[in-house]
């Protein structure tokens, strides 16, 4: 399915007498967030020309807010060849919690003005792209939880449909305030998302956009391009690249969430392999991109005991450098295979952290926004009674919760008896020798998948990266 728009917008204005045949080849939408620099500005161009003889100069008023007197005027005289004239505005926006009014006027020889073109509530700021499954929408799935969009405001917004209905997306060129609680509708961002555009307007004093296309139960494989057409509205991905170019975004994400693999954990020999092809046509889409913020799934939810897809999501850094997995361990009210909007809250408060190093770099607390990994294990006795993990990043600082040693899986029965931290390394006691080769870490009982506490956690509360590994 395939859907074209135009280029440019061709009119004649008549007002009060007065009329002009002019068209614009660059020009905002009503709403639209214009993606910020690196110098903390937001190119905004508006360009066409005008297809009549008479007019004088052409002019780009900008507003503030509700100020009468604009705080920018260019003015530009029109240098006719054949009764045809082009005009080009370039400004630059600062990114900051205003609202931008943009009015472009000619002028004639007589003095009169016409004002051809009108664009409201323009917006300077960032734009995130979030995709996966059903936690990505992460709508909010119990009616006695605090409301996202309590904190609904003009400054996180979104573009377009979240829909996966073809038709319901092709239809849907607008923006609009972000919608944190329901799914597939028009600017519906979900409960993470909308938080985490909430703590960036308020703490760094910045508007954002995010564009969700998540499919709730969905596989890696559904999400992959459709190379012969990737803006396939038939496809995941196609929906998602179209709102991005719509938009005018798709040049300018730096940053993608992916929130997948419970539907693959039946089948993960090939997540890799798709990850792989999911990610290529990310870099070359989006151009812009620097990071990838990976959320590694949890036990439940179509994630059978000793599936691979929790080690395989935790391994992706290794052969994608802009790839950074984030634990979903340690969230608050988990059930199984969704979260209650607290859990889907304290995972917003992750991810700002880690953007506040990564992307606006203002961050001091270092590696604590990180999740904690484990490197290795080795048995540290010549009983193979003990085992000493090495955790990352270097500087980490653990921290064990009461029988948080539940936890911990050998393939021969042996248990963990107790925990001991010293820095990054943690002790493993078992209670008898082992001769295990492979070390689990993953919540498997049903009643401790329930249970909010008794995790492995670093000294900001961010909760282990689950793992499967071998053991030295």
């Amino acid at each position: 399915m395939r859907h074209l728009a135009s280029c440019f917008i061709a009119a004649t204005l008549l007002v009060s007498g007065l009329s002009a045949q002019f068209e614009f080849d660059q020009l905002p939408s009503s709403g639209q967030l214009i993606p910020q620099d690196e110098t903390g500005y937001a190119p905004l161009s508006i360009s066409g020309s005008i297809r009549e003889y008479g007019w004088k100069t052409i002019s780009l008023n900008l507003y503030r807010n509700d100020e009468i007197e604009p705080f920018s005027v260019q003015r530009h005289p029109l240098p006719y060849k054949r009764n045809h004239a082009r005009f080009l505005f370039q400004e630059k926006l600062p990114a900051a919690l205003v609202r931008y009014r943009a009015e472009v006027v000619l002028e004639n020889w007589q003095g009169d003005l016409l004002t051809i073109a009108t664009r409201t509530a323009l917006y300077a700021g960032d734009a995130y792209l979030i995709t996966g499954q059903s936690n990505a929408l992460a709508k909010r799935h119990y009616d006695s939880d605090p409301h996202a969009n309590d904190l609904q405001s003009e400054w996180v917004r979104s573009f377009g449909s979240s829909s996966d209905n073809p038709y319901a997306v092709g239809g849907h060129r607008a923006w609009g305030l972000a919608d944190g609680e329901t799914r597939y509708t028009p600017y519906g961002v979900g409960a993470w998302a909308f938080q985490l555009g909430d703590l960036i307007r308020h703490e760094l004093q910045t508007p954002v956009a995010f564009l969700n296309g998540a499919v709730g139960g969905s596989s890696i494989y559904r999400h992959l391009r459709d190379n012969d057409d990737p803006t396939n509205l038939d496809t995941i991905y196609g929906r998602l690249l179209w709102r991005a170019k719509e938009s005018k975004l798709q040049s300018h994400i730096r940053t993608i969430y992916w929130y997948q693999g419970e539907a693959d954990g039946n089948a993960p020999g090939e997540y890799s392999a798709n990850f792989d092809k999911l990610i290529s046509a990310w870099r070359e889409d989006y151009p812009a991109l620097e990071r990838v913020y990976v959320m590694q799934v949890r036990e439940g939810c179509g994630v059978p005991d000793g599936s691979m897809i929790l080690e395989n999501i935790r391994q992706l850094p290794a052969t994608h450098s802009e790839v950074q997995v984030v634990s979903t361990t340690a969230l608050s009210g988990y059930d199984g295979c969704h979260y209650h909007f607290s859990g889907y809250q304290k995972l917003a408060g992750r991810l700002f952290d880690l953007i506040l190093r990564d992307v606006y770099h203002t961050a001091s607390i270092g590696v604590e926004v990180e999740s904690p990994t484990v490197f290795s294990a080795m048995y540290s006795s010549t009983a193979q009674d003990e085992i000493i993990l090495l955790w990352g990043p270097k500087g980490t600082q653990l921290v064990t919760q009461p029988d948080a040693e539940l936890d911990f899986h050998l393939s021969d029965g042996a248990k963990v008896d107790s925990l001991t931290v010293s820095g990054r390394r943690l002790i493993l006691q078992l209670d008898r020798p082992s001769a295990s080769l492979r070390l689990r870490y993953v919540r498997e009982d049903l009643s401790r998948i329930l249970l909010d506490g008794s995790w492995i956690t670093n000294s900001n509360g961010v909760g282990a990266l689950n793992f499967d590994i071998s053991i030295e």
